[in-house]
């Protein structure tokens, strides 16, 4: 009787786990070694879209690529524009889209973002060849970054600022 009762508790948590893989694919990619922990959302920095607050929009600051070199990015985890996941390299003075932005590649789980390997690869916004080739007209100041996104409507931009409580590490 007791084989039986652990049997179906296994087969229950083992069916629990595998809708908890299936849900967040990302979390499968991570336990394969393809994605990180990138971290919990920054708090003291509020983002502005097009001048209005936006708490919707969650900053993540990643100082490691994923060869280990030094790095020090900005995630941006929301719905801004045609991406909901949008890099700013502050090391190479860029905006850019990661390669893969899919919920398989960047989710939020738990408030932790999982970042895969391959959402860690990104093109500037600026390249002309990969990229959509738009300016972006990145401005880093000692609390403050502000900087332009294309929209799918070729006349719209949409200006983004993050806003930091403290001055940011350089």
């Amino acid at each position: 009787m007791k084989k039986k009762v652990l049997f179906v508790i296994l087969f229950i948590l083992l069916v629990i786990f595998i809708i908890i893989l299936k849900e967040n694919r990302v979390l499968l990619k991570f336990l394969t070694g393809s994605a990180r922990i990138a971290g919990k959302p920054i708090v003291d920095v509020k983002v502005y879209v097009d001048g209005k607050l936006n708490n919707k929009i969650k900053v993540f600051h990643i100082d490691k690529y994923w060869n280990n070199s030094k790095a020090d990015y900005y995630v941006l985890y929301g719905d801004l524009t045609y991406a909901r996941v949008f890099l700013v390299d502050r090391a190479r003075n860029l905006v850019a889209d990661p390669v893969s932005s899919s919920k398989d590649d960047y989710d939020i789980i738990l408030g932790y973002l999982f970042q895969s390997d391959s959402g860690a690869l990104f093109v500037p916004l600026d390249d002309g060849v990969k990229g959509p080739g738009f300016d972006a007209n990145l401005v880093i100041k000692e609390n403050e970054i502000t900087f332009d996104l294309p929209t799918l409507e070729k006349t719209r931009i949409i200006n983004v600022k993050l806003v930091f409580d403290k001055t940011i590490k350089k």
